[in-house]
């Protein structure tokens, strides 16, 4: 039989407050002369080049590389014999996703890479406008409305792709103007962008405020800790207040206006960062859930207590963990 090359990446496991162990390994399968039985051997193996879990690898035939995306938010392209990392490529922002897949597109003369983020972005590098030293002069990002969870080259297409969006729809992307959508379709899309944007700079809408405790019966609110943020319905504006344990009362501290464009409330309290959570449910379907964390916790333990709550398996601790860490940075508190 024929003698194959297979190339698996990892998300590494938790050690302590870090995670590591995320390795790409190249193996050779060798199956036997009657086929029944195929043997693998481990040729090559990098570990730790990315900063974070490699979510998807792709192998690119006319280029003869390999190709990583990680929650770090930069995509490395490897050597198919061993593994090792030729060219990295990165998110062009200061605050960098989880990319959660990629694709190559392109022939040799119109290479290039996208990369779908969970932040909602999807980014193109054009490889043949590299500069001379690997790196990339500059991306092309594209908006979705919501975290964009796949991309795929189309097989008919030399350089068309197609894109899975958290808001339900798959857009197909081109560079040929003659195929591309009427005016009408992409007007659609950019309001739905724009949509999403200003949903999540402007804070609670009209309908959570509505749901809030009214701050008049606060007193009947008790908080867990010292510090503890809740958010209430004061004269349909939503107020944040900040628990008392000396005093067992709320101390108003301001409008919630959103600045933070991950701020928000869950179940009627007010985090720093509300970050959405997709976990696939045994026979098929997603589970969506929200997680509310706060600037300087300890992300494991914001974890572990979500994984609590929702009844989640434990093997998701290093993942969430590692995804808040990503989405939340090391900005100091915002209230």
């Amino acid at each position: 039989g024929t003698v194959r090359k297979v190339v698996t990446v990892s998300a590494g496991v938790a050690e302590g407050n870090s995670i590591r162990g995320h390795t790409v390994r190249i193996w050779r399968l060798t199956p036997s002369s009657d086929g029944s039985v195929v043997k693998s051997e481990l040729m090559a193996q990098v570990a730790n080049d990315h900063a974070g879990p490699m979510r998807d690898v792709v192998y690119d035939p006319d280029t003869r590389s390999v190709y990583t995306c990680s929650n770090d938010g930069t995509v490395k392209i490897r050597s198919a014999d061993d593994g090792t990392c030729n060219t990295t490529l990165a998110y062009p922002g200061a605050d960098r996703p989880m990319f959660l897949s990629l694709c190559v597109v392109g022939d040799w003369r119109t290479k290039a890479v996208i990369a779908g983020g969970e932040d909602g972005n999807v980014v193109i590098w054009d490889l043949a406008q590299q500069g001379a030293n690997g790196t990339n002069r500059e991306a092309q990002v594209i908006a979705h409305p919501g975290c964009v969870w796949k991309v795929a080259a189309l097989q008919s297409a030399s350089s068309d792709f197609i894109s899975a969006c958290n808001d339900g729809h798959m857009r197909i992307f081109t560079r040929h103007a003659s195929k591309s959508a009427p005016p009408s379709v992409l007007a659609s899309f950019d309001q739905s962008v724009s949509e999403s944007k200003t949903a999540r700079s402007n804070g609670p809408s009209a309908e959570e405020i509505a749901k809030l405790p009214q701050w008049e019966m606060n007193a009947l609110t008790q908080g867990r800790s010292e510090g503890q943020v809740q958010v209430f319905n004061k004269s349909g504006k939503a107020i944040a207040a900040q628990w008392s344990a000396a005093s067992r009362t709320w101390i108003e501290v301001g409008e919630v206006t959103g600045t933070n464009a991950n701020a928000g409330t869950l179940n009627g309290e007010q985090y720093d960062h509300v970050l959405p959570i997709e976990i696939d449910v045994p026979g098929g379907g997603i589970q969506k859930l929200q997680i509310g964390y706060n600037n300087g916790e300890n992300p494991f333990v914001t974890a572990q207590k979500f994984i609590d709550d929702n009844m989640l398996d434990q093997g998701y601790l290093a993942q969430i963990a590692d995804y808040i860490r990503q989405r939340a940075g090391d900005s100091g508190p915002t209230l």
